[in-house]
């Protein structure tokens, strides 16, 4: 039996976490969008698959910010600032979790899928969102 032509491409990948909580921001972006059924579920299957991998990142950074960050008056949080005491020991140990290596299962989106017009407005531009900046920072997930 041949392959079947629907069924969506499903890609290694290989990058590190500070490429993926770099590409967070542009999914959020994305999924903003009005997009069909089928991307809809693939970028949420891609979600859940990276959301382990970010939150880890996220509780590092915090107790990394416990660690070395000063008490806020206003907030009476814990933060660290640019050029603060200890902003450089947290900036180093941050740039070493970035670059951690790691590896899942993504589900292939393309940029022609991205593009598919819905609804009935045939006037608008497919998807002028669909920016250069964009499909780069996702590169591991969205192909030509």
């Amino acid at each position: 039996m041949g392959a079947d032509k629907n069924k969506p491409k499903i890609n290694k990948v290989k990058i590190t976490v500070r490429e993926l909580v770099d590409s967070e921001a542009a999914l959020d972006y994305i999924s903003k969008h009005p997009l069909r059924g089928k991307l809809t579920y693939r970028l949420g299957v891609v979600r859940r698959t990276i959301k382990p991998f970010l939150e880890s990142f996220t509780d590092a950074k915090n107790n990394l910010v416990e660690k070395y960050g000063v008490k806020n008056k206003e907030t009476k949080r814990p933060e660290v600032l640019p050029g603060s005491k200890n902003w450089k020991e947290f900036s180093e140990e941050i740039e070493k979790i970035g670059t951690d290596e790691i590896e899942f299962e993504a589900i292939e989106v393309t940029v022609a899928e991205l593009e598919e017009k819905v609804g009935l407005d045939d006037d608008k531009e497919a998807a002028p969102w669909l920016t250069g900046e964009v499909c780069g920072d996702l590169f591991w997930l969205i192909k030509e």
